[in-house]
């Protein structure tokens, strides 16, 4: 399987496809300080596969276009991913102006890409307010994001979208996000099939408890160069030394301890315009959103619940469910103290809380790659139900000599699900869905892999459970 990535970074997030043996055949980045990065964990092959520079670019699109050309006529793209940036702007807002809606025509440079070399799956990855973004499309209107992926991929791809906590994946960090997943028809596979199923929720202390405490600047784990207090001005330790966790500097009554800067010889105390700057974490909570400024107190949740400092790069790879191997410069091995490591600290931040968590992505590279098959008990049960219960007996289900679904029967299921959850139609008389769902369904059946809310069970299988619909709406399982 291969892969093509834009938007991509330090390459944080694909990383998780690269660690499944996928073949990254392009990565693009306008930043050559994060492409750099990419090198270092040879995320390509060949240095023609790494392009620096804007998309929109005539010679970087070209250059981008004759790689994609070329792995489309010899082998085909197997997963397109995409992360642009967008400014988030509402079709509603009337202050939008003419450069931000330029930036958000990276977007529409992702699915025109996906439209022209049609790889056999896209993820597109964003914040929250992705899909009601204002986008300018093709023909130089404005509209929301998710019309544009329609206009341009309905015709080749059924997709799905979702908006997500990742910390319901392991993942110890709270970062909500936008995930779009589109298969392209001919597979006849469903996204939901692609999606993570959810999993424990981590905390903080289950994930970076185990680490050194660190207690004066500059201090280093021994063990671990990217496990450091990074210094900061001494004034400051004041304000975060007596707070208590999920305290912010800001709560306390001493002004000697509030934030404060000196200006024409007068103390004044700083305004307190967002809760989580000078704010120490909780041990029992799940970790923060990081952000690009992570190195500072007066940014948000960088406190850690304890020590009397920012996370350290180990802390945040943790929380970014970075893998430990991951490379950061052509030095990781023989750094031995801060000094040697500060002049590569800030861009190793910025990329992390820039990052796409490589967990994330790792799972969906994984269910790309399973061959889904119910086995002998489970076409037996299917075919039991439906005849027995539904008396629908059109409706046959056979096996193979693998134990599997026959292809034909198989092929049924899964137009059934095409027909109700994206056509809105049926062909078939009695409606079955096939796939581990997250919303509501039209139809008289679920058959699933993941247990579902609201729904009335019927029976187990071996493998999977048989649902009814409810008339209640089913609430997202996140």
């Amino acid at each position: 399987m291969n892969y093509a990535t834009f938007f991509s970074g330090a390459g944080i997030g694909c990383y998780g496809f690269k660690s499944n043996g996928y073949d990254c055949v392009l990565t693009n980045e306008y930043l050559e300080e994060r492409l750099a990065i990419q090198k270092l964990n040879n995320k390509c092959k060949s240095d023609s596969q790494y392009i620096v520079g804007d998309i929109r670019d005539a010679v970087v699109r070209y250059s981008i276009e004759k790689i994609l050309k070329e792995v489309s006529e010899k082998r085909g793209l197997d997963v397109l991913i995409a992360t642009p940036p967008c400014q988030g702007i509402s079709l509603a807002n009337h202050k939008k102006t003419p450069t931000e809606i330029v930036r958000n025509s990276l977007i529409l440079e992702s699915i025109l890409l996906t439209k022209k070399f049609k790889p056999k799956y896209f993820i597109y990855e964003n914040v929250s307010g992705f899909l009601t973004s204002a986008c300018s499309d093709s023909d130089g209107f404005d509209k929301e994001v998710s019309e544009v992926i329609s206009n341009h991929l309905s015709k080749n791809y059924y997709y799905e979208s979702f908006i997500f906590n990742l910390k319901n994946f392991s993942i110890p960090s709270s970062r909500t996000r936008t995930v779009v997943i589109g298969v392209r028809k001919d597979l006849n596979i469903h996204p939901l099939s692609i999606y993570p199923v959810p999993e424990k929720i981590i905390t903080l202390k289950e994930a970076i408890g185990h680490l050194k405490s660190l207690s004066k600047p500059k201090e280093t784990d021994p063990s671990d160069i990217f496990h450091f207090f990074r210094p900061y001005d001494e004034k400051m330790l004041p304000w975060i030394e007596k707070i208590k966790e999920g305290q912010s500097a800001f709560d306390q009554k001493d002004e000697n301890r509030i934030p404060n800067k000196i200006i024409d010889g007068f103390k004044i105390i700083n305004q307190s315009k967002n809760a989580d700057k000078y704010k120490r974490q909780k041990w029992n909570e799940v970790g923060p959103c990081i952000h690009t400024r992570s190195d500072t107190f007066s940014s948000q949740n960088t406190v850690h619940p304890v020590d009397n400092r920012v996370f350290s790069i180990r802390e945040l790879m943790i929380l970014m469910s970075i893998p430990n191997e991951f490379n950061w410069t052509k030095e990781d091995k023989l750094i031995s103290n801060y000094e040697e490591i500060k002049k590569y600290e800030l861009n190793i931040r910025k990329a992390i809380g820039e990052a796409f968590p490589t967990r994330f992505l790792d799972l969906i590279s994984k269910n790309i790659l399973k061959k889904n098959k119910l086995d002998f008990e489970d076409a037996n049960g299917i075919q039991e139900f439906i005849t027995k219960y539904i008396g629908y007996k059109n409706y046959e289900v056979t096996t193979s000599n693998s134990n599997s679904l026959s292809t034909q029967a198989f092929e049924i299921i899964k137009n059934c699900i095409f027909y109700n959850r994206l056509n809105k139609t049926s062909l078939e008389r009695c409606k079955v869905y096939v796939g581990n769902d997250f919303g509501e369904q039209e139809c008289d059946l679920i058959f699933s892999t993941r247990k579902l809310l609201d729904q009335v069970l019927l029976f187990k299988l071996n493998k999977i459970y048989i649902y009814k619909k409810n008339d209640a709406k089913n609430p997202s399982l996140f």
